[in-house]
């Protein structure tokens, strides 16, 4: 190695220490939010810079989407029989964020298109619907 040459050590992996009970590793929130510092967390950090600098390259960085059509669509799932819970676990967006979509005052304007292009994905199937009878017959088996 000659004089001009500086070696960089790699950042050392460092376990988790946050004590919530609800972290969830791999996400861009917990390593902002929370200041998680795991593989996962770091790897969902550069994943996310690495898509942004790829779009902003090519003109097709976009942030926000119309909040609207995911709104409209969070309430053709729930007619259809899909609980906020059930959204929120198969989409990965947090129920807060769907309560927020929802709320009938006041309501956001915009979402995150990560946030949207992940509600947008749900869609309700015929096994997904509950009926007024289904509930009646599981309140009496109890």
């Amino acid at each position: 190695m000659n004089g001009d040459q500086v070696l960089i050590d790699a950042p050392a992996e460092r376990p988790c220490t946050h004590q919530r009970v609800h972290h969830h590793h791999g996400t861009l929130g917990r390593y902002v939010s929370d200041r998680c510092r795991c593989r996962p967390c770091r790897d969902a950090h550069t994943a996310y810079h690495r898509d942004r600098t790829t779009q902003l390259a090519h003109g097709s960085w976009q942030k926000y989407a119309d909040a609207e059509p995911v709104r409209q669509h969070l309430r053709q799932l729930m007619s259809a029989g899909l609980w906020q819970t059930t959204i929120a676990a198969r989409s990965g967006v947090g129920l807060a964020t769907i309560a927020r979509l929802l709320r009938t005052k006041g309501p956001p304007v915009r979402v995150r298109t990560s946030t949207a292009a992940a509600l947008l994905a749900i869609t309700a199937g015929p096994t997904t619907t509950r009926t007024a009878s289904a509930l009646f017959t599981l309140k009496e088996d109890v």
